[in-house]
């Protein structure tokens, strides 16, 4: 059992200490609820980090301005800022994004907000070393009041597009190949 106690010191007219005055109050749940939030807490935590991607929440205000409300630690490594830049002002993340993807992105993120659709896009975003990474941004805008809470993850999926980019490649290679053989191109296949 938890209890906040609160003891004073009583003393009369001529300043001789006549004892103490208290109370008791069970705090017992309150307590409690708050050794369950910081369970939760270092829960949320330990995913947060082992997941491949940064986890964000973000509020959207009525006037459409954004701030980020929580950015997991993978942050600084896929972005390449500082996390507390990203806190500060939400424009250097958006400044990332390639200006060819950038009116899609933009058409996108408005028709989510609006809906409260699921936002699922791949984009390229170009890095302060000049490195372009492809990365996939999900969210789930959900109104509250007159705000928007986004909750997302961001995934750095640029070795996936490399590999689609050079299979692309490879096909097309392969289909000037064969559109240039006279006669039949088969493949045999023996299975067991």
């Amino acid at each position: 059992i938890w209890f906040d106690a609160r003891i004073v010191p009583e003393f009369d007219c001529d300043g001789n200490f006549l004892g103490f005055v208290g109370t008791l109050t069970d705090i017992t749940e309150t307590k409690q609820a708050e050794l369950a939030l910081r369970a939760s807490e270092s829960r949320f935590k330990q995913l947060a980090e082992a997941v491949p991607g940064v986890i964000y929440t973000m509020t959207v205000n009525a006037d459409q301005s954004a701030q980020f409300d929580y950015l997991s630690p993978a942050f600084e490594a896929i972005h390449e800022i500082p996390i507390e830049w990203a806190y500060q002002d939400i424009t250097q993340l958006l400044n990332q994004i390639h200006p060819d993807d950038w009116p899609n992105y933009e058409r996108a993120t408005q028709a989510s907000w609006e809906t409260l659709q699921l936002f699922d896009e791949e984009c390229r975003f170009i890095m302060p070393s000049g490195q372009v990474k492809w990365l996939q941004v999900r969210f789930k805008p959900t109104p509250r009041n007159d705000r928007i809470e986004v909750h997302g993850i961001v995934l750095d999926i640029s070795d996936r597009k490399r590999a689609e980019l050079a299979l692309q490649r490879r096909e097309a290679q392969l289909q000037r190949l064969t559109s240039n053989v006279a006669g039949v191109i088969y493949q045999y296949v023996l299975h067991p």
